[in-house]
């Protein structure tokens, strides 16, 4: 009889993700209104939206 080794997962003992946050810095938030309007409350999270053209 021959015995065969099974690999289950290749990735065994290996870390399941790692995630690289930079700081930021804290800053003044939007007030309620413009917050909703912007749909966020962090300015620096306020960017613009650009569809890409087909």
């Amino acid at each position: 009889m021959e015995i065969r080794e099974v690999v289950i997962c290749p990735a065994d003992g290996m870390p399941l993700a790692m995630s690289y946050t930079p700081m930021q810095p804290w800053e003044p938030l939007y007030n309620d209104a413009t917050a909703l309007l912007r749909g966020t409350v962090f300015p620096a999270l306020d960017l613009p939206f650009e569809a890409a053209e087909e």
